[in-house]
């Protein structure tokens, strides 16, 4: 195993645990000596590993770009508009994360390798400790286990040359440099054991925002798909689903919340495998960020309409759903109206027009009515932008309505994937029944039919209906070999921002490893294939 080649800056800035590991307070003054060596300096060590994780989605640089890639590469997406769009793009601008110099890349390799560092600081530090409960030293290797997985699977989805690191960097070690990355096979077992230590030594629940038994088994079973280990993929799904801990919330405008249910947009549910916990008052409440902002239309423009949390607070009109994302929905589909604002309607009576061209004539509005504007020619642009139907998957009902800095909690995995997981593996393995019974209750949640016979391209709308906008798109597709295809078929609207289709090469199913850290790398440490 190798050691991280290159010096981390990090100031040891951490939250401390009290008499558990969600009273958290700053912690400062701290010595490496208290940090490693003694119980509570590992509580506070672990704390810290939690808010790494929830630092990399914080409002720098460009407008919460850095996490939002993985959020807009993909073909359900208008990039509008910002850095964002840029992104979904898969442009050449100076800020797309294909170029070597991209911030973006480089702050998401080192986000990733930085986390790692620090769980094997915490690992090597709670094996040796002495004095320690027993349960709770093998929850800090557990939780930093899960953390050294996931941020390894996490890289080698996206920059695909990746090396494993089990040592912390140490005065000794800090000038040593990785000549080559590891093979699939050897990230993939490091992974496994890792997520498999989790699974045998962490509790099923949690206070949310915390690694459990559950969380590890999801992406243990996520890895089991690239991994085309159907049967290990489908058991670790059932297990989930059968646990009787975590259950598909009945109302689907719970899942993220809603505006239309004062007090719902929590996003902590009986549905929720994990959480990064960043509300005001929260435990820890992370730092400030904008994504809300990017994927909400700017109404605001339009006279006769102001902010309103009702419809969904304020935006920027960055980033959309295509018509293709949205066509994928049945009319009476419930998911349309819970994930989305589809239409706005006036809210300012004062500054109403007193008539408006629409596409089909002119209208005369009053309070109440929904907005409309001709949508074609040079209105496009201004179409999009102010009236698309905008997405409410992060919404903020905690700020006002015409704050663009949000603190929402984030939903990062929930247990419908967990079902679209075991329905894709059963189906891999030919067992319908099975697959539909994994399935259905998505479709049975939506007020939609059932699936009868699952394919590939029945999976892949339903992933996009269910998991739009989540984060996991974009892996989903390139692990099936279908990103590139689906980029040239749906990126933007026809005509529309759909630069992607053109846009899109083959290697960039693989980000670019950034040169910077090429440079830190041994010498002959190859870039990925096309760069």
């Amino acid at each position: 195993m190798k050691h991280i080649k290159y010096i981390f800056l990090i100031g040891f800035f951490y939250l401390i645990g009290c008499n558990d590991f969600l009273d958290e307070e700053p912690l400062t003054d701290v010595s490496i000596d208290f940090l490693y060596n003694t119980p509570d300096g590992l509580k506070a060590g672990l704390v810290g590993l939690y808010s790494l994780n929830r630092d990399h989605f914080h409002i720098y640089p460009n407008e919460s770009s850095r996490p939002l890639w993985e959020y807009v590469q993909h073909d359900l997406v208008i990039p509008a508009a910002g850095y964002i769009s840029i992104i979904g793009q898969f442009g050449p601008s100076a800020t797309s994360p294909f170029l070597y110099g991209s911030t973006i890349t480089k702050l998401t390799w080192r986000d990733y390798y930085k986390i790692i560092d620090r769980a094997n600081a915490l690992i090597k530090a709670a094996e040796n400790i002495e004095g320690m409960d027993e349960e709770e030293r093998l929850k800090v290797i557990a939780v930093s286990k899960y953390f050294r997985a996931h941020s390894l699977f996490t890289l080698w989805r996206l920059f695909n040359n990746v090396y494993i690191s089990t040592e912390p960097t140490t005065p000794e070690n800090v000038f040593d440099r990785v000549s080559q990355p590891n093979t699939k096979e050897e990230i993939f077992a490091a992974i496994a054991e890792d997520l498999d230590f989790a699974i045998e030594n962490l509790p099923w629940t949690a206070e949310p925002g915390r690694v459990t038994q559950a969380l590890a088994r999801h992406i243990r079973a996520k890895l089991a798909l690239w991994q085309e280990d159907w049967q290990l993929a489908a058991d670790l799904a059932e297990s989930i689903i059968n646990s009787g801990f975590y259950f598909l919330e009945p109302d689907v405008k719970r899942v993220f919340g809603h505006p239309s249910i004062p007090g719902s947009a929590h996003r902590n549910t009986s549905e929720t495998l994990f959480t990064i916990q960043n509300e005001e008052g929260s435990a820890g409440a992370g730092p400030p960020q904008f994504i809300n902002v990017n994927f909400m239309a700017r109404y605001d423009d339009i006279p006769g309409l102001k902010w309103d949390k009702a419809q969904g607070g304020r935006g920027f009109g960055f980033c959309f759903p295509n018509q293709y994302l949205l066509n994928l929905y049945e009319p009476f589909d419930k998911r349309l109206e819970a994930y989305y604002q589809i239409n706005f309607f006036y809210n300012d009576e004062e500054n109403i027009p007193d008539s408006v061209l629409t596409d089909h004539g002119w209208v005369y509005p009053k309070l109440g009515d929904k907005a409309e504007i001709v949508t074609t020619g040079s209105n496009q642009s201004a179409y999009y932008r102010r009236l698309h139907p905008s997405l409410l998957k992060f919404f903020d009902e905690n700020i006002p309505a015409e704050s663009a800095v949000s603190r929402m909690n984030i939903l990062r995995y929930r247990l419908a994937e967990t079902h679209l997981i075991g329905a894709e593996a059963y189906m891999r393995m030919g067992n319908q029944a099975k697959a539909t019974e994994m399935i259905n209750p998505l479709q049975e949640r939506a007020g939609v039919p059932p699936i009868f016979n699952l394919t590939e391209l029945k999976l892949m709308q339903e992933h996009a209906r269910e998991l739009a906008f989540e984060g996991q798109r974009f892996f989903f597709l390139k692990r099936i070999g279908k990103l590139v295809d689906q980029v040239k078929l749906f990126s933007g609207d026809p005509g529309y921002k759909d630069d992607a289709r053109a846009n899109i090469r083959d290697h960039f199913v693989n980000l670019p490893i950034p040169q910077s850290e090429l440079e830190l790398l041994g010498e002959g440490y190859p870039q990925n294939e096309g760069y």
